[in-house]
């Protein structure tokens, strides 16, 4: 019995330790700088992948220099979905050799 109790706790231990903070993932809303609902037309890096002729849905790659890595990772694309010229989608590619040290 004594033993399920240490554990019990020892495991509420690490749920605290690892859960975030409700006000930062609302800061972030986003990747870096490039928030979700904002205007692609508000950054500059971006290219329109092709033009979209049925709705307002369109596609923009990413040509800057900034997001080159993730801590220890390579960048490999970055792009973004929009809806009326608001972000609703980041896709981030990345090299997975990179990423697990291989």
């Amino acid at each position: 019995m004594m033993k399920n109790i240490i554990f019990f706790f020892f495991v509420l231990q690490f749920q605290f330790v690892f859960t975030q903070n409700m006000n930062f993932l609302t800061e972030q809303n986003g990747f870096r700088d490039i928030k979700l609902g904002s205007n692609i037309n508000n950054y500059s890096d971006f290219i329109e992948k092709e033009k979209n002729t049925v709705g307002n849905f369109n596609e923009y790659l990413y040509i800057g220099n900034k997001y080159k890595k993730i801590d220890q990772t390579d960048v490999l694309k970055i792009s973004v979905s929009t809806i009326d010229d608001l972000i609703y989608e980041i896709e981030i590619i990345t090299d997975k050799t990179t990423m697990f040290g291989i």
